[in-house]
């Protein structure tokens, strides 16, 4: 009894130590000083403070995204904090909790799948998976927000379709959930197929009621996609980047995705980010084909890890689709973390629920591989970790350029030339022959 008890205490504090690491770490390498893309937010202070604010301006298209619900959320805690960027910050740390409570909850109301290993066993890798500093970008930087309220909207919407007692009032929250997903980040258009998929292939829908609700999905999906590319208009980047460039670059295209999946367990190296994105492919999709052959466990608890995978890796393809124009990444990318964390938190998950199938279903292949997943939880775990440290070296250089210049924005010493200042933490842009043009008289 003593000996559960004090297993308990030890997961617990497993679980809570990449919690209060972050928010240390939130409070301590936080910058109160807009950066970059971040000042575009200040036409929509002005308008909303001079009554000029309209729905299109809330609408309107940032490179490939429409981001309508995290501009509210920047006005709001905007107007109520001065423009405080160290709330929006916290306010990340809070969607990032969202999301961890929402996998754990997702795992809870199947445990009846985990009768041999305890569930309990993998909530701290996925605690480290979540609250990783290698999305330090993400955490630190106040308009990610934008990412953590995709992938926040996007779990909740996946555990909704996943539930056992689908209704109506059921397929109108995800698709509500699946509104935001996609007014948050460009990335949410995938979440429709994906939704199609698991209403198709819920376990527990009779034949009529799913043909109703797929109707209704196709055509939610359908006005949100409508509504979307209204007036929508390729990116301005410059050179631009056609959509036929994959086609033109195969191979440096598929080794981005690659690192993308593979960088929330290495945020320095980008050959072995490919690495990790290789052998991350190959084990959700065995375990996806060995779950899916036994039959035995729950089938909508399988496909929500499905689901998770698939939306983290149509994700990387879309992020490298847009992205492989501007070159190949020198190390993997921070800001992209957040969304393929859901490819190995599904693939802890697949592959601990391979060691709960039934005795009369293991084969001896199982035995040899029971060694083999146990080894993997804890290096994916490991991973994870170092790699959370990893983040936090560059986190601190981030922080020190920035407090930096914060602090001698802030001092009346003339001798500082704060125009040039100002650059460094101003959007640049391509004009002409003009490489990181900045509108001076914009500043």
């Amino acid at each position: 009894m003593k000996s559960n008890f004090k297993i308990k205490v030890l997961i617990l504090l497993f679980t809570l130590i990449p919690i209060i690491y972050l928010i240390y770490a939130a409070i301590r390498y936080s910058v109160d000083l807009p950066s970059w893309v971040e000042w575009y937010d200040v036409y929509l202070f002005e308008k909303m403070f001079s009554h000029t604010l309209t729905l299109p301006d809330l609408w309107a298209q940032h490179n490939e995204h429409r981001l309508f619900f995290p501009r509210i959320v920047t006005l709001a805690l905007g107007q109520f904090t001065g423009w405080n960027l160290k709330y929006e910050i916290a306010f990340n740390v809070i969607l990032g909790i969202g999301i961890f409570a929402s996998l754990v909850y997702s795992l809870k109301r199947e445990i009846k799948n985990f009768k041999k290993f305890s569930l309990y066993l993998i909530i701290p890798a996925i605690s480290f998976l979540v609250f990783s500093l290698n999305q330090f970008e993400n955490w630190l930087w106040g308009m990610q927000k934008l990412v953590f309220m995709n992938v926040l909207a996007v779990v909740i919407g996946f555990i909704v379709l996943g539930s056992v007692s689908m209704t109506l009032m059921a397929i109108l929250v995800a698709a509500f959930f699946g509104l935001v997903a996609t007014y948050s980040y460009a990335g949410g258009l995938s979440y429709w197929p994906i939704g199609f998929v698991l209403i198709y292939f819920h376990s527990k829908l009779s034949r009529e009621k799913k043909i109703k609700f797929l109707i209704l999905w196709i055509i939610i999906a359908f006005v949100v996609y409508f509504s979307y590319f209204i007036g929508y208009a390729a990116p301005k980047f410059d050179p631009p980047i056609p959509p036929t460039l994959v086609f033109k670059y195969p191979v440096e295209t598929i080794k981005y995705i690659l690192m993308l999946l593979g960088s929330p367990l290495e945020i320095i190296s980008v050959n072995r980010a490919v690495l990790f994105g290789v052998l991350g492919v190959v084990i959700y999709l065995f375990s996806l084909y060995r779950l899916f052959k036994t039959k035995i466990l729950s089938v909508n608890l399988i496909l929500l890890q499905f689901a998770l995978g698939l939306y983290a890796i149509l994700s990387a393809i879309m992020t490298a689709s847009g992205r492989i124009g501007l070159g190949f990444p020198i190390q993997p990318i921070s800001r992209y973390v957040t969304l393929t964390s859901l490819f190995w938190i599904s693939i802890v998950v697949l592959l601990f629920l391979q060691l709960n199938i039934n005795q009369k279903y293991k084969t001896s292949l199982f035995d040899k591989l029971k060694i083999i997943i146990f080894v993997l939880i804890t290096a994916v775990t490991f991973l994870a970790i170092y790699s959370s440290h990893q983040g936090t070296m560059v986190a601190r250089g981030r922080y020190l350029f920035l407090s930096d210049i914060r602090s001698r924005l802030l001092t009346d010493d003339p001798s500082i030339d704060k125009l040039k200042l100002w650059m460094q933490v101003y959007p640049h842009t391509n004009s002409g022959n003009i490489r990181g043009a900045i509108n001076v008289t914009e500043i």
